[in-house]
């Protein structure tokens, strides 16, 4: 509340991610959001396999839409039910 002590806090956090080599790790927090990771990569992973464009195509339009999830740029029904 008063600021004493942030400076070791933040020394302390800056030690602990330097011991568990996690400073270039992903932490998902939200169920939401891994639910939508784990859909883009299935769809991208699918994109690599699709060699007539029109398949890449809707498989790379997936993967948007499932990282646009993440990002609120795709808010679908499904979505809003959940958050409300």
């Amino acid at each position: 509340l008063t600021g004493e002590g942030v400076e070791q806090i933040v020394a302390y956090l800056e030690r602990f991610i330097r011991a568990n080599d996690c400073a270039g790790a992903l932490t998902v927090t939200s169920a939401r959001h891994a639910e939508a990771l784990q859909n883009a990569k299935i769809a991208l992973e699918a994109a690599l396999e699709n060699e007539p464009p029109d398949l890449l195509s809707i498989d790379l339009t997936r993967a948007w839409t499932f990282l646009g999830e993440i990002t609120g740029q795709t808010v679908t029904d499904d979505i809003i039910n959940r958050i409300c």
